[in-house]
């Protein structure tokens, strides 16, 4: 049994992120008594590991104010070799803790047996997890979300690193070399292959004039005739309220195809409700053509979830209308999950009110978490966890499976050339994968479109999948 000595103040959090990291994370039995203020101390089998008590040791005028934030620009600490073994890089970003000056080390080992890590390791892996900052922050873009370059690991060299993972793996190391006797968990890392539902049908998401250039660019461009008569026909049918066969972003069989290749599972999230006038789906619901699409995916084994609109990020309310049709939708089709999970259209997230509303709708899971303009790991981490509503000081009935990559942030934000969204999109899983963690890739029916496009998602799927098997 592990035991640990903290100060008694912020009980909720200071819980929360212990279960979180030695309980879930490492496996461990641990129990929790009183401390001094400063230092939270682990003691086991004769031998102490102490660590300075930061953010969790905010006093409440302070709490949730831009003076309890991280000092940018983040220092970097020089972790010995034989500590860092399990991160991204040697060199560790700090968000709290004192170490010591630049890329000095922070970890001491006594003659007498114990260690001290001037990290604050435990108020870090909060900070990330809880998304405190954007309780602090005000900065929002036009869709009312939260960008990367507000945030203290916006960075490109910090966001591309999953920190709060690294902190545990350094956590670990350090408490391997006191307990050697000690046994972690083993991780049980995954490849969720997801499909945000945003455009069903051509006809539906196209003007004439997007219509004729996206034609004029199969033949041109692509070198698609075939396509191109598709697409024609797709827009035609629709306009006279016909569903015609063969429509370009019915790509659902094909996303279904690569995933069963490698033995996984895709998820399919649906738009439930046009609430955001032009930013929401163009389809509705209870569409034929969605019904059949459903019961395919069904039969095929495959995942359901709810792509929640525009408008319902900050609703309670409109989630669980959302869900209830959804649920509705999905019954007539044969479908009856144990727990539905799935994102918020545009990645719209309000920290605390979006995790609120999945919570009280009873949904299983979230997957919101990452940024539009950049991949990366957001909450600092590759795993799915439980959510903290900080404002409210507890934990939630929700888990987080945060978004790494979506298609458009490379594409679109970035312009990014397809050799270069498949280079970006291996490093990061395998920095997901060096931490044990899991990797969200998100790929819509609408980069699947043209052959190129479909064996650029093939080759990468082939190479994720070994990395997670």
């Amino acid at each position: 049994m592990l035991r640990v000595e903290a100060p008694e103040g912020r009980a909720p959090e200071r819980r929360y992120v212990l279960d979180l990291v030695l309980g879930e994370r490492l496996g461990l039995d641990w129990e929790l008594s009183p401390g001094p203020a400063g230092r939270v101390t682990l003691l086991h089998d004769g031998s102490r590991l102490t660590l300075p008590d930061m953010l969790l040791a905010t006093d409440r005028d302070r709490w949730l104010t831009p003076s309890s934030l991280p000092l940018t620009p983040l220092t970097r600490a020089a972790i010995p070799g034989p500590f860092a073994a399990g991160l991204v890089e040697p060199e560790l970003p700090i968000l709290y803790g004192d170490p010591r000056g630049d890329r000095i080390s922070p970890i001491i080992i006594t003659e007498g047996g114990d260690a001290e890590v001037s990290l604050d390791i435990f108020g870090s892996i909060f900070f990330l997890l809880a998304r405190y900052e954007e309780l602090v922050v005000a900065t929002r873009d036009e869709h009312d979300r939260f960008p990367a370059l507000a945030s203290v690991t916006g960075g490109r060299e910090h966001l591309e690193r999953p920190l709060a993972d690294e902190y545990v793996e350094l956590l670990w190391a350090v408490m391997a070399h006191l307990w050697p006797d000690l046994r972690r968990r083993s991780p049980r890392p995954r490849l969720h292959l997801t499909h945000d539902v945003d455009f069903g049908r051509f006809a539906q998401s196209a003007t004439l004039a997007t219509a004729i250039r996206a034609t004029v660019a199969d033949i041109v461009k692509r070198r698609e005739p075939g396509l191109a008569g598709r697409r024609a026909a797709a827009y035609v049918g629709g306009r006279i309220g016909r569903d015609v066969r063969g429509d370009p972003l019915d790509r659902f069989d094909d996303l279904m195809t690569v995933a069963e290749r490698h033995g996984l599972r895709s998820a399919f999230y649906f738009v439930a409700s046009r609430s955001g006038g032009p930013f929401d789906a163009t389809y509705d619901i209870a569409e034929p053509w969605v019904e059949r699409t459903m019961r395919r995916i069904v039969q095929r084994g495959h995942e359901i979830g709810l792509h929640a609109s525009y408008a319902s990020h900050r609703d309670p309310s409109r989630v669980r209308l959302e869900l209830e049709r959804l649920r509705a939708i999905t019954e007539r089709a044969g479908a009856a999950p144990d727990g539905f999970g799935g994102r918020h259209h545009y990645l719209r997230w309000h920290n605390p009110d979006s995790w609120r509303a999945w919570s009280e709708a009873g949904l299983a899971y979230d997957s919101t978490l990452g940024y539009a303009e950049a991949p990366g790991f957001r909450a600092g981490t590759a795993y799915d966890y439980p959510a903290f509503d900080v404002a409210g000081g507890e934990r939630l009935a929700l888990r987080e499976r945060p978004l790494v990559v979506m298609d458009v942030s490379l594409r679109g934000y970035l312009g990014a050339s397809p050799e270069d969204t498949y280079t970006r999109t291996v490093e990061l899983a395998r920095r997901a994968r060096r931490v044990g963690g899991s990797f969200v890739l998100l790929w819509h029916n609408t980069s699947v479109v043209g052959a190129a496009q479909r064996r650029l998602y093939g080759e990468l799927v082939a190479a994720l999948a070994p990395l997670f098997g």
